[in-house]
């Protein structure tokens, strides 16, 4: 356990950068500058924002030659948190994009929650530019699939469902129980 903790940053940074990404983004940081120390300097970060339910930070990192045309975006809602870090982007083709960087509540009993959450970030995010990407941890359950989808005007697509289909074993692109870095609490 003390090793794993030891190299978790290295790790962590390995295992992103090896498909040299030009977005990354974060979630359960552990204080708001990790991901710059981790991923410095050829990433930027875009801000950072706690999410509560975990005690943890989420970061929206851009590579450095992105950065020059990136800007945050703010994401606030009067009634409750946006656990969510956003920037517009300029690619070098021209396209506009937004990228979000999010961690939602997890339990099942945080569904109403999320919805309220995604309702508001696609809201905003969308009226920026129509090609938004919502990366993260969105601890959503199967049956939320659907009426996220077609939050904020419909037309979202989970790539994930896209790239997996239906099968059964690549459902999750987490999995507590089977992932080596998981360490098993009382309800696993």
């Amino acid at each position: 356990r003390a090793l794993r903790t030891q190299e978790a940053s290295r790790l962590i940074r390995e295992e992103c950068l090896r498909s040299r990404p030009d977005i990354i983004a974060l979630q359960e940081c552990p204080n708001e500058s990790w991901g710059g120390l981790v991923f410095g300097p050829d990433y930027v970060s875009m801000g950072t924002q706690l999410a509560s339910h975990v005690q943890g930070h989420i970061d929206l990192l851009v590579r450095r030659e992105l950065a020059q045309h990136a800007q945050r975006i703010t994401l606030e809602h009067p009634a409750f948190p946006l656990p969510s870090v956003a920037a517009a982007i300029m690619l070098p083709n021209g396209t506009r994009i937004v990228a979000c960087s999010l961690h939602l509540p997890h339990t099942a009993e945080g569904a109403t929650a999320r919805e309220l959450m995604c309702e508001a970030i696609m809201q905003i995010i969308s009226q920026k530019c129509s090609n938004c990407i919502l990366i993260g941890d969105l601890n959503m359950r199967k049956k939320e699939d659907q009426i996220v989808e077609c939050l904020a005007g419909g037309g979202w697509i989970d790539v994930w469902k896209e790239a997996t289909g239906e099968d059964g074993k690549l459902k999750f692109s987490w999995d507590s129980r089977t992932n080596l870095f998981h360490e098993p609490g009382p309800n696993s």
